[in-house]
């Protein structure tokens, strides 16, 4: 059996492998995020990389994830990668402080996810 890897680059802060406790029940078990997102409109998402066994998170806003997976290339315009930062930055800082997350500057942070 082999290992797929696809690479995500998004938008956003890297939360690491702590999942937000917005995201725990009351018995400390994860809720999937389409559950918490259910009759709300976001303007950011969680992304899980890493590992599904193992995942860490990454807080992004909304439409900045861009996958590519094994074996196949993902062109990149740079154009589409440049936006307005300040708007971004401050619904990410907005869904921080309404749920409890330590704010960070967010940036452009890539990384693997394995299957």
């Amino acid at each position: 059996m082999g290992v797929s890897n696809t690479a995500v680059l998004a938008y956003g802060i890297d939360l690491g492998e702590e999942l937000p406790g917005f995201l725990l029940d009351a018995e400390g078990e994860q809720i999937d995020w389409y559950d918490f997102e259910e009759g709300k409109e976001l303007e950011v998402e969680l992304i899980a990389y890493c590992s599904y066994d193992y995942p860490m998170y990454i807080l992004a806003a909304k439409g900045t994830e861009i996958n590519a997976h094994r074996g196949s290339v993902k062109k990149l315009i740079p154009e589409k990668l440049i936006f307005d930062r300040s708007v971004n930055d401050e619904k990410i800082r907005a869904f921080c402080e309404e749920y409890g997350i330590e704010y960070k500057q967010p940036e452009w942070l890539l990384n693997t996810i394995n299957g």
